[in-house]
């Protein structure tokens, strides 16, 4: 990727007091294309009636098929000895529209300028440490052993959506999403490479008064890198924040464990993986809102389990062409009714360092109530089985 780099003669005009160590760099990705979907719905969730009901074959614009399009600014300055103090602000944009802050999956944007990113830390021989709104290090060990890499279009990305959707997505019996992309008011510390081995713990503060467990998550993971083989493990666990119309308890009721492991032998690699996901507590949170309609939608009394397995692997075909294919199986340990498999393949056709030209297709065969999406951001209707594809372009700056 190629990048901007503004030094302290252009920051000295505008700032005034830019240090002579000191670097911003401007960057970003832009992600889009067309896609057909042969059923849509309105949304999410299944605890509310209605939303996931098909509404027929969809053919769109669509931001993101690898991933979001955003763009940043990042800086350093070398504060001597091997520290450096740093900082990151990065926010969605939307090449449909030219809005900035599309939260795909969400019926409203956000109205935060920078809604992925926004740390400031410190770095040296001790490792790396960010605070603020950021990338959750759970995405990171989950896309690092992915067949396809978390991307937006068939991942292991949707199958983490996917067993929220079935659950209630937006809180309903677990309070917060079974794991988690960004987290708010976070710490982060990431260890040194050793041996191949990188640690990262984040503690995010849930800030809510009479209760300091209340909201709070932690997360822990391990990557692994030596020669072909890769691996990865994760440990989250997240605190309710509250549970209407009671006061918050702190309870443990978003828990989710994952193991990974990927290996490359010359142009072939494969990958698989698995991941936990419960309400370890059982306590589920604003029963007393459309508690009449909930019962019959997923798990909705709190005891929301699910096992999901992962397997692909990806091919480089000629120096600009590689393949990729994964295969995702989402349990429901608290119903047998409701499960989902989902396949994807792709092409990536790189037409330079910086971009990256893509056909997609994928099919998932959702039963009961679950509705793992294709892609990030386009729900499919519950229990049906959908097909989709996708092409598009990939340009980073």
């Amino acid at each position: 990727m190629s990048t901007r780099i503004l030094t302290t003669s252009a920051l000295c005009l505008l700032a005034g007091a830019a240090q002579a160590q000191s670097t911003v760099t401007l960057y970003g990705t832009l992600d889009a294309g067309i896609i057909h979907q042969s059923t849509s719905a309105a949304g999410y969730s299944t605890s509310v009636p209605g939303m996931a009901s098909n509404t027929g074959r969809l053919s769109k614009f669509q931001d993101g098929g690898i991933g979001a399009s955003f763009f940043g600014f990042k800086g350093t300055e070398d504060l001597g000895g091997g520290m450096k103090a740093h900082f990151q602000m990065q926010g969605n944009i939307s090449l449909a529209t030219g809005a900035g802050n599309p939260i795909s999956g969400t019926l409203t944007p956000s109205t935060a300028v920078f809604n992925q990113i926004a740390t400031v830390g410190l770095g040296g021989d001790f490792g790396d440490i960010k605070i603020g709104r950021q990338i959750s290090p759970l995405y990171y060990a989950l896309a690092f052993t992915d067949p396809r890499e978390g991307r937006y279009f068939g991942s292991i990305l949707g199958a983490l959506v996917g067993i929220n959707s079935s659950a209630g997505w937006s809180g309903y019996t677990t309070n917060a999403p079974l794991g988690a992309i960004y987290d708010d008011n976070s710490v982060v510390y990431t260890s040194p490479n050793l041996r191949g081995f990188t640690a990262q713990y984040q503690h995010t503060f849930g800030n809510i008064a009479g209760n300091s467990n209340a909201g709070a998550r932690d997360a822990l993971t391990l990557q692994y890198r030596a020669g072909g083989l890769k691996a990865s493990a994760a440990y989250y666990n997240a605190r309710d924040a509250y549970t209407l119309p009671a006061a918050a308890t702190g309870a443990s009721n978003n828990r989710l464990v994952h193991l990974g492991a990927s290996y490359t032998q010359g142009d072939f690699s494969v990958s698989g993986g698995y991941m936990g996901a419960k309400n370890p507590s059982g306590v589920a949170s604003g029963q007393g809102i459309l508690s009449a309609a909930r019962p019959s939608y997923g798990s909705a009394s709190g005891n929301a389990n699910y096992d999901v397995f992962s397997l692909g692997g990806s091919y480089q075909a000629a120096p600009l062409i590689r393949l990729t294919a994964g295969l995702y199986r989402i349990n429901d340990k608290a119903n047998s009714a409701n499960s989902s498999r989902l396949w994807a393949v792709g092409l990536d056709y790189r037409l330079s360092p910086r971009t990256t030209a893509y056909v997609q297709a994928g099919q998932v065969d959702n039963k009961g109530t679950m509705n793992q999406a294709l892609v990030y951001g386009v729900p499919v209707a519950a229990g049906q089985s959908t097909t989709a594809y996708m092409v598009g372009i990939r340009h980073s700056f």
